[in-house]
């Protein structure tokens, strides 16, 4: 290993979930020894699937964009050295992504730029000046998401104060009739925010992404949280699990240790958090913090929870789809006030299909629960 003078000594990652994992193996591959810390007893996170009656049942991976040969997604994944542990399927085949249901008309999202052009000029053939507007923009920040250019180029144009603005606000702006925002406001809940509060940056990167190229996981989600887990400990680094982090300890305005809730002391003068950073603010001594830091993060409005339920049906009775289907209803001004999401797919087993459906939850529901575990 080459001896270096800025290596900060070992290095400590809180959270096992796909940013976590992520970056221990990216230390890793730099020769730089850490650990991942996990307070739950299987790492992975949302990565993870459960498996009931021999079904691996999907949590928070259901499917992904940007995964074709060459593509964003698949030249990190390279990277990371996990692309040949994540058994994949592609979607669109059959030239539909996914399908939204509307009260009164249906919109299917197809594979590629220029397809979705065409079916959103075909649904909506009066705002043909506003939909050339909106794919300008589209395209503009796809090639942008190609190049990677957002990380090797912060000060680049695409990132400029107006790309910041709500696409929502955009949409209003430019005079986007009800169903034309309603069929646009899906993508921003990809990424589980308002279309009113959506970044128009974040926005189209989400939908960029699923018009490159569609997958999903071709035996449940075990696979991709496993295969993280394998490469991180084929390259040398280490996981902690079942044993989360009490407090980090700070002295003379450097972090010194961790304490995990064992007891456990572990020594180490750099912390990853990958984490929500109210959690991060509450494990740290109060003076270790900027006020103003604690102030900002304590006044963070939560996304959304998912409510999720996974149901072996009769296959003969419930054919496999090859899209997803969301069934959604728009507020008046095109704003989706309520969705749930259908995945039906093959289980793996004889005569069954697995049937995920998805739907948004209030944070305030899940209080009586909140520090439990299932």
């Amino acid at each position: 290993m080459t001896q270096r003078s800025d290596i900060p000594g070992h290095i400590l990652i809180i959270g096992s979930g796909i940013g976590g994992l992520t970056a221990g193996i990216i230390l890793s591959k730099l020769d730089l020894p850490g650990t991942v810390v996990e307070r739950n007893p299987l790492p992975g996170g949302l990565m993870r699937s459960y498996r009931l009656s021999g079904i691996d049942c999907p949590i928070g991976v259901h499917y992904m964009g940007a995964l074709d040969q060459g593509q964003p997604l698949y030249r990190l994944w390279d990277y990371l050295g996990v692309t040949p542990l994540i058994p994949l399927e592609r979607m669109g085949t059959e030239g539909i992504i996914d399908r939204y249901v509307f009260d009164d008309f249906v919109f299917d999202l197809p594979v590629g730029m220029d397809a979705f052009e065409e079916n959103l000029r075909q649904s909506f053939p009066l705002e043909y000046s506003r939909i050339s507007l909106i794919m300008a923009d589209l395209r503009a920040i796809s090639r942008t998401l190609s190049l990677l250019d957002m990380i090797l180029s912060p000060a680049m144009t695409t990132l400029s104060p107006e790309n910041f603005e709500p696409m929502g606000q955009r949409l209003q702006l430019m005079g986007c009739s009800r169903r034309l925002t309603s069929v646009l406001a899906v993508p921003a809940n990809f990424i589980g925010i308002p279309l009113q509060e959506c970044p128009v940056f974040y926005y189209y990167m989400a939908l960029a992404s699923y018009l490159m190229s569609s997958w999903r996981l071709a035996c449940g989600s075990t696979h991709m949280a496993e295969a993280f887990l394998s490469r991180l400990k084929s390259l040398g680094g280490e996981i902690i699990t079942g044993d989360g982090v009490e407090t980090i300890r700070v002295e003379s305005g450097q972090v010194r240790s961790v304490v995990l809730n064992s007891g456990r002391v572990l020594e180490s003068a750099t912390v990853i958090a990958a984490i929500h950073p109210k959690t991060v603010v509450s494990l740290l001594p109060p003076e270790a913090v900027r006020p103003s830091y604690a102030q900002r993060v304590a006044q963070m409005v939560d996304t959304k929870g998912l409510f999720g339920v996974n149901m072996a049906v009769n296959a003969d009775a419930h054919e496999a789809l090859p899209y997803n289907v969301y069934r959604l209803s728009p507020d008046e001004d095109g704003f989706l006030s309520h969705g749930v999401f259908h995945q039906l797919r093959q289980s793996g087993q004889t005569g069954i299909n697995l049937l995920s459906m998805i739907t948004t939850s209030g944070i305030e529901e899940w209080q009586p629960w909140k520090k439990t575990m299932s």
